[in-house]
């Protein structure tokens, strides 16, 4: 798809050319991750576009386009945002970059979208209108700028292209292929540079302008179950102001009896749920979707950083051991992945490691038995090993903060790392370091959803949390 000039210079050429340079400006002078729908000549179904970019978790979407018309008079350039089209050029000018449908296979994703519905389905509050008009109006003013062409305005059209995107969204048409002059201009590197650095400065001024806005979004986090409400509370009272979504895969709980794609199949799952859901950033509040999902997670969601549960809890150990031997334990599941140590080693070879599956404390922090004769026989029973041997000792599950006082009480000289309060530290500087905090004094929301409603969650969701929890929802379908 595409079309040519009357030179023969294509459309498509010019397009990947001037988006790919934009990609490489932004990411070398400002840090921002870009994601492209394409880095080769190859073409993308309009519809899978939008949805790359909703699943990269992405703050903006911009689709960069040189256009044609049967008047080789036409020219100039002019930008877009999804809206219902106001004129009869803009809804010219949809219809042509629509019209692109007719080559793919599966027209079948577009039978329903009528405009109407499309407007109401796509964007997701008046939030995201204004800011594409905004994103829009400094576009087209940075390109007019630097080109001599005419300003052909900012319009409101409905592309299938934007249809569906849940951040603010444009659509850039840099000029007319079709037009003999601007032809020309665009088959010239030097004109292309001038396309490329106009679009750069407006995305960098839009970013600034919107910074503290975009912050606001909430942390999301999740586990195979509740146990994760460990590293919740963590959050809530490092970072009282940020507002949380948290998912407990409570339906398929247990993950540590489950095979290792079908655990990357439930974190890419709930990824894209709390992506949808808009958070900043992803925490893995389980040990074992750490394990077996966090790569798999980081490189298909490359654009929101991602936290497991491991890497936070071995660092602060390496950093803490005196004498080079560091205790794990955890579930049958996480012990026998040997991920803690494999962690340890690749930083450190030297660091002896002793790890011991503890399966009987997950059942008795559910009972909210934090003390008691029978557990101080199980932990004697677990924790002897431990004494005398070690100096640090990781608590490798988000059950065991709950009895960290009572395991504090099995071992002498013994520092315990507790891995919901090293992950909320981690997400603090990693919320810092992409300037993703949040910049208001309100205190932060908690929303709760889970798989299944379990008995006695109340009971449990109290026994984690140390609080009341008021906003739970159960997803069945996501």
């Amino acid at each position: 798809p595409g079309t040519s000039g009357k030179y023969g210079t294509k459309e498509k050429d010019i397009v990947l050319d001037i988006t790919k340079r934009v990609g490489r400006l932004l990411e070398k002078n400002t840090g921002i991750k870009v994601v492209y729908t394409r880095t080769e000549d190859i073409y993308i179904p309009v519809w899978k576009r939008n949805k790359i970019a909703n699943e990269a978790g992405g703050k903006v979407f911009v689709s960069i386009h040189i256009n044609s018309n049967p008047n080789r008079k036409v020219k100039g350039f002019d930008t877009y945002f999804f809206s219902s089209a106001y004129s009869a050029e803009a809804i010219e000018v949809a219809a042509r970059e629509n019209s692109v449908i007719e080559f793919e296979e599966k027209k079948i994703n577009y039978e329903k979208l009528s405009m109407e519905r499309k407007i109401t389905a796509t964007m997701a509050s008046s939030m995201f209108l204004k800011e594409s008009e905004a994103l829009a109006a400094l576009i087209q003013k940075e390109l007019d700028k630097i080109l001599s062409t005419p300003n052909r305005g900012v319009k409101q059209a409905g592309f299938y292209v934007l249809s569906g995107a849940s951040m603010p969204c444009v659509l850039v048409e840099g000029g007319f292929v079709s037009n003999p002059s601007e032809e020309k201009n665009l088959k010239s590197p030097a004109y292309r540079k001038k396309i490329v650095e106009a679009i750069y400065k407006a995305i960098v001024k839009f970013k600034s302008s919107r910074g503290i806005r975009l912050d606001n979004r909430p942390i999301g986090v999740f586990d195979s179950g509740l146990g994760g409400l460990t590293v919740v509370k963590a959050l809530k009272e490092l970072l009282p102001n940020e507002s949380i979504i948290y998912f407990g895969d409570t339906a398929r709980l247990p993950y540590g009896v489950k095979s290792k794609d079908l655990v990357k199949q439930y974190s890419i799952q709930i990824a894209k749920f709390l992506i949808k859901k808009n958070a900043k950033i992803i925490i893995i509040a389980c040990n074992t979707a750490t394990a077996m999902a966090l790569n798999v997670l980081r490189n298909k969601f490359s654009s929101i950083p991602i936290i497991g549960v491991i890497e936070p809890g071995v660092q602060q150990a390496i950093l803490k051991t005196k004498n080079k031997h560091i205790g794990v334990i955890g579930t049958i599941a996480t012990i026998s992945s040997n991920a803690y140590e494999k962690s340890i080693k690749e930083k450190n070879t030297e660091i002896k490691v002793i790890s011991k599956a503890c399966p009987l404390f997950v059942p008795f922090v559910e009972e909210g038995w934090n003390q008691g004769i029978a557990l101080n026989e199980i932990m004697e029973h677990y924790l002897s090993i431990f004494n005398n041997n070690i100096d640090i000792l990781i608590l490798g599950c988000t059950h065991y903060p709950l009895l960290k006082n009572t395991i504090s009480q099995h071992i002498k000289n013994i520092t315990l790392i507790d891995s919901a309060y090293t992950v909320a530290r981690d997400a603090h500087k990693e919320l810092q370091k992409n300037s993703l905090l949040k910049h208001d004094n309100k205190p932060g929301s908690l929303y709760c959803y889970v798989t299944d409603l379990p008995m006695r969650f109340e009971k449990l969701a109290k026994i984690f949390l140390d609080a009341e929890i008021h906003n739970v929802d159960v997803i069945n379908d996501f």
